[in-house]
């Protein structure tokens, strides 16, 4: 709406709601509240924080971090209009030193200065009290100087701006922003691991003693591992350096929870380009390497000596870091476990579902072939149907005269399903059907179930 130059008129700008968060680039000048995507400032997550902290201004002076920038005006202001600029932090965000707001020009040239007039130091609102001389041209920018804001733990603060014109008509809003990022935490460091999509497998055609990519083929890519860096601002809103400003060191090890014997021998070794790795039964672990050093991806790879004659076992695979932090910083970013690609064997694997129950009045039986020519080791899964509980075990878990070995061409004696039950260790008592996963360490597996009936002559196939 117009306004008579005869009017006495008071215009609020109202700018609250300011929430902590990220700090950008320590060179940019000033976060702009009304741009169509407001870029805040971006602090590093790392940053210690026990109740709060002062986030220090690095630029004394207009065009400082910290500064905030907004249109007053959409249209002209009328000479003589005194004005109120007010700005409220949310989240216990308080100006720890007082801030102060930059002069506007009005038409005439004139730099009209604008007070505190309430609040600033210490609190979380300051208000602002201006005039508009001969008047203002439409689209001023309104600037406020801050060096130093008061936060709470890492809570994120963001803006709102209302600008009101008081007069003997009531108020009118003139401009609003509602909640414009303003200050957010991020992290500098993110552990990034991405599994192998198509590893080399162990190969049970080759005594699981090399992996399946050739004959000899000694060793698997099982992904990659990095700790990205990206600069944050630190307390004083200057960009951190490099990784190795906030971790002194790193620690990673590798695990694979059935066991890294194969690898654990001269010519044997887990490698990322980074680290020396000891092996120590299920882990290998170097703590020794530069944060730093895992700026880029690197390249996870197991390897077999070239004579090997120990057996791969199976296994997941994981990979943990563990960083030891800086004075002033934590290490939550850089200490996390994460699953690369496991070590998997290229066997079969077949699945048979039965249609009654362990403890009937029929006999139920299972027998497991090996339709390959090469000899291998079975393990067995039983599961409840409910999916309440699954078990894993060995032939030889059902009967200690079995061995745990199908001979190529061969098959399993012929078992119960109660005595499969049994040898699962589920717990007893259990009434509903059950489903048989039995995987092979060579490359054809196949399982025949019957029931036989009450007067034990006939035999059915499920």
């Amino acid at each position: 709406m117009g306004m008579k130059k005869s009017y006495k008129k008071i215009a609020m700008v109202s700018a609250f709601a300011l929430s902590v968060g990220f700090a950008g680039n320590a060179a940019a000048a000033a976060v702009t509240l009304d741009a169509e995507s407001v870029d805040p400032l971006k602090y590093a997550e790392e940053i210690t924080i026990a109740t709060s902290v002062d986030l220090v201004d690095s630029v004394a002076g207009v065009g400082g971090v910290q500064d905030m920038t907004f249109e007053l005006n959409k249209n002209a202001i009328p000479a003589s209009t005194d004005l109120r600029v007010t700005i409220t932090l949310s989240n216990g965000a308080t100006f720890a030193t007082a801030p102060t707001a930059t002069d506007i020009n009005d038409t005439a040239a004139a730099a009209q200065a604008f007070g505190v007039l309430t609040g600033g130091l210490d609190e979380s609102t300051v208000t602002f009290s201006g005039n508009t001389g001969d008047g203002f041209a439409a689209g001023r920018t309104f600037t406020v100087e801050i060096t130093d804001i008061n936060v709470l733990n890492h809570a994120d603060v963001t803006a709102t701006v209302e600008v009101l014109v008081a007069d003997n008509f009531g108020q009118t809003v003139l401009t609003s922003i509602s909640a414009a990022p303003y200050i957010t935490f991020e992290p500098a460091l993110v552990m990034t691991v991405a599994p192998q999509d198509k590893q080399d497998l162990i190969d049970v055609t080759q005594e699981s003693v090399f992996f399946d990519k050739s004959d000899g083929d000694v060793d698997t890519v099982l992904g990659t591992v990095r700790l990205l860096y990206a600069a944050k601002l630190t307390t004083a809103s200057v960009d951190t350096v490099d990784a190795a400003a906030l971790i002194s060191n790193l620690a990673v090890t590798y695990t694979a929870e059935n066991g890294l014997s194969a690898f654990d021998q001269d010519g044997g070794s887990i490698d990322d380009a980074v680290g020396t790795f000891a092996i120590d039964g299920t882990s290998a672990t170097d703590d020794t390497a530069a944060a730093s050093a895992y700026d880029t991806a690197k390249t996870v790879t197991f390897t077999v000596p070239t004579d090997n004659t120990v057996k791969i076992d199976a296994s997941p695979v994981t990979v943990s870091f563990e960083g030891t932090a800086v004075s002033g910083y934590d290490a939550d970013s850089s200490t996390g476990t994460k699953s690369l690609a496991p070590l998997a064997k290229n066997g079969s694997v077949y699945t048979a579902n039965f249609a009654l129950a362990p403890g009937g009045v029929y006999n139920n039986y299972v027998r497991i072939s090996n339709t390959s020519g090469v000899d291998g080791l079975v393990f067995i899964t039983l599961y409840q149907d409910d999916g309440t509980a699954s078990s894993s075990f060995k032939l030889s878990d059902v009967d200690a005269t079995f061995s745990d070995i199908l001979v190529g061409q061969s098959s399993s004696a012929q078992m119960t399903i109660q005595q499969l039950f049994d040898a699962s260790g589920l717990a007893a008592g259990y009434t509903g059907k059950l489903r048989i996963v039995a995987e092979g360490e060579f490359s054809g597996i196949n399982i025949q179930t019957y029931t036989v009936s009450l007067d034990g002559n006939n035999f059915s196939t499920f």
